[in-house]
């Protein structure tokens, strides 16, 4: 006889099972529903529940109500300004003059600046391009340093800029001849048309670098600051009310906050706004 015959004879009567491994009855007594009574219930868990802290629940988020939290990045007010809630009729009916990015929520064209900077920043006005195309403005908002140039352009044939509030001026624009005016004065210019009453565009100038205009995304950042206590408005043009047999414009948007910096730090801030605000805001 070969010497494999008598290893298989030996493995058969020593047995292959490992040790510990279940004997096939068991698992069958294990599977057979038969095995177990039918009313049998199971007994209570009296397991004494485990000591849980909750945490506290997040403050909540008023619409219109800033949310400022301390960050590392020292000396630097930045932030997001979002929409609250569905983007409804009435976000949907704004057109530009409510942008909103579907991804964050976030609002463009939101102005934000301190309202007792510390002192000018050196920089030079900049040149603002002011477009009329298929009877509108763009862009609906600019802003800009005090010095700077307002270039005014028309894609149409002609049209109108009529200029009220820190600049006070009215002039026809053909095409391809552009007319040039100089933004002297600090404060809000709104700029509208006599051909084109939906025609409008607001331009914020600013005796200081301390502002900042909010991208598509919704977010802003201004300059850096040294430690202190500081107060910073919010701005936005506002957007079409829905119910009225002629749509007309909401007023502006405008809120503050006032924000603490400590050494070596800086702040984020949330702003939200929502359709709710619409018959509050003054």
């Amino acid at each position: 006889m070969s010497r494999w015959p008598c290893l298989l004879l030996l493995l058969a009567a020593v047995g292959c099972a490992r040790p510990g491994a279940p004997r096939s009855n068991v698992q069958l007594a294990i599977q057979n529903p038969s095995s177990a009574r039918s009313d049998t219930k199971p007994l209570p868990d009296t397991r004494p529940l485990p000591d849980v802290k909750t945490k506290d629940p997040p403050p909540a988020v008023v619409p219109g109500e800033p949310t400022a939290t301390a960050n590392q990045e020292a000396g630097i007010l930045s932030g997001l300004v979002r929409w609250e809630g569905a983007i409804d009729a009435l976000a949907e009916k704004a057109g530009n003059r409510l942008r909103i990015n579907p991804r964050n929520q976030g609002i463009a064209d939101a102005v934000v600046w301190l309202v007792e900077p510390p002192g000018p920043l050196a920089g030079e006005g900049r040149e603002l391009t002011l477009t009329q195309r298929d009877g509108a403005f763009q862009p609906h908002v600019e802003t800009a340093l005090r010095g700077s140039k307002l270039r005014m352009l028309s894609a149409d044939p002609q049209a109108t800029f009529r200029a009220s509030g820190a600049a006070d001026f009215s002039c026809m624009v053909k095409q391809g001849k552009p007319e040039i005016r100089v933004l002297d004065r600090p404060g809000l210019v709104e700029m509208r048309s006599e051909l084109n009453p939906d025609a409008l565009s607001h331009v914020w100038v600013f005796g200081h670098g301390y502002f900042a205009k909010t991208d598509a995304d919704g977010h802003f950042r201004l300059p850096e600051l040294k430690p202190g206590t500081y107060e910073l408005t919010l701005w936005h043009e506002g957007w079409r009310k829905t119910g009225a047999e002629q749509p007309t414009f909401s007023p502006p948007v405008r809120r503050h906050v006032t924000v603490k910096l400590g050494d070596g730090q800086g702040a984020t801030i949330q702003w939200l706004l929502s359709s709710r605000m619409v018959d509050e805001v003054k």
